[in-house]
Order: structure tokens, then C-alpha cells, then sequence
């Protein structure tokens, strides 16, 4: 798990490590938001390379942020992005390029929007073209 600049928030977790569960959830408690940064730069660490599920949480987002992260896609089994508050714009844009997109601002059910967003991706993820 990292932060937009690269930098490591927690350890990789096998399934069932309870306690690598609990460490990675004092190590959230700790993450601090920012308002600087862009999107685009997690690109970069990720060209060349693919990875399993991808699961952006931002704050506000436009349809540039959105854009930004087109390339991200191919690059990941499941594409998540969840954002606090988001222009409708970025949102659909997200979603038609194959994110599973969710807001989760304001009293949003959390469970509900991941699962949503996950039900999303996977349909990304699985699809078969005829």
C-alpha cells in the first residue's frame, strides 16, 4: 500500500493475517490528508508493470484527475477510485474508461459504495467482448 508519491502506508497482507490487519489499520490511523498533488503522478509508478487490485481514495477529483488516470487501468486487475466529493464529470469519465467509482463523502454508505464499486470493476475486469 502507498501514498500518490510512492511512499509505503503499510505491509503487504496475506489473507487471514489478522495481525497484519491490525497493523495496517494503526498505520491508516496515521496518514494525514494533503491538498497538494496530482493523480497523474501515480502513473509513472506503475508503467511497465501490473499489479492486483488498484484502490485510489482521493478527496475532490475533476475530470483532469479523472483523465490522469486512464492509463492506470491496464496496469491493475481491479481498478477502484473512491473520492470524497467529485465533479459528475469525473465520475462518468472514471467509470467509462473501467474504474469502479464510488463517493464516499457526506455520510455515504461505505459498505454499499465498495461493494458497488467492486460489483463495477469486476465486470471491468471479467468482461468478454463478442
Amino acid at each position: 500500500m502507498i501514498d500518490g508519491d510512492g511512499g509505503t502506508l503499510g505491509d503487504t497482507i496475506d489473507g487471514g493475517d489478522t495481525t497484519g490487519i491490525e497493523r495496517l489499520a494503526i498505520d491508516l490511523a496515521r496518514v494525514k490528508a494533503r491538498r497538494e498533488g496530482t493523480l497523474g503522478g501515480l502513473v509513472g509508478l506503475f508503467a511497465g508493470g501490473a499489479t492486483g487490485p488498484m484502490v485510489i481514495v482521493a478527496g475532490s477529483i475533476g475530470e483532469a484527475d479523472a483523465s490522469a488516470l486512464d492509463p492506470l487501468v491496464h496496469h491493475t486487475s481491479l481498478p477502484m477510485l473512491l473520492t470524497v466529493a467529485a465533479s459528475p464529470g469525473a465520475l462518468r469519465h472514471a467509470g467509462e474508461t473501467g474504474w469502479g467509482v464510488g463517493e464516499i463523502g457526506g455520510g455515504a454508505d461505505l459498505a454499499l459504495t465498495w461493494n458497488t464499486a467492486v460489483d463495477r470493476g469486476n465486470a471491468r475486469a471479467y468482461r468478454v467482448d463478442a
